[in-house]
């Protein structure tokens, strides 16, 4: 498995640019396979994945592989209850992408920024936008999994 290091922060303001940046929809199913891992379905413009993810916090491990609609479909049906739906612009910063989400459905005033890293010593070194609200990597209520089965909790707000 491949390592994700990632930092995630609430979003109180949208940026007024917003709609310049590239963007897409993306629906998140989740679910535990037989080996209690993690398992993430998403589908992202017209493109299948399946994502095998563990851990919390700044490092998690994460394996993904594209999948094809036919498959995505037969797994979905088996935790349909357990998604979410977003639409996720990639807007420029510095030498990475901040990836802004903007939930919709049961999570529809949600906004979050995610930025991944390729070390830990690049994620601290990062200038966090004055915009940014507060740090949500390490809350467990944060993760899309878990907002998938329970929603909104406290903790978010």
């Amino acid at each position: 498995m491949a390592l994700e290091i990632e930092r995630k922060f609430l979003i109180p303001k949208l940026p007024a640019d917003l709609a310049s940046f590239p963007h897409n929809e993306i629906m998140q199913w989740y679910y535990f396979n037989q080996w209690e891992k993690l398992v993430r379905l998403r589908k992202k413009g017209n493109t299948y994945y399946q994502t095998e993810k563990s851990g919390m916090g700044l490092i998690r491990e994460e394996d993904e592989e594209t999948i094809s609609p036919s498959i995505f479909e037969e797994e979905r049906n088996n935790v349909e209850e357990r998604y979410l739906e977003k639409t996720r612009y990639e807007i420029p910063y510095e030498w990475t992408i901040i990836e802004l989400d903007i939930y919709t459905g049961k999570l529809e005033w949600l906004v979050v920024a995610e930025i991944e890293f390729s070390s830990e010593e690049e994620a601290k070194a990062l200038n966090i936008p004055e915009r940014f609200g507060r740090e949500l990597t390490d809350v467990a209520e944060a993760t899309n999994a878990y907002l998938a089965k329970y929603g909104m909790t406290e903790a978010l707000q």
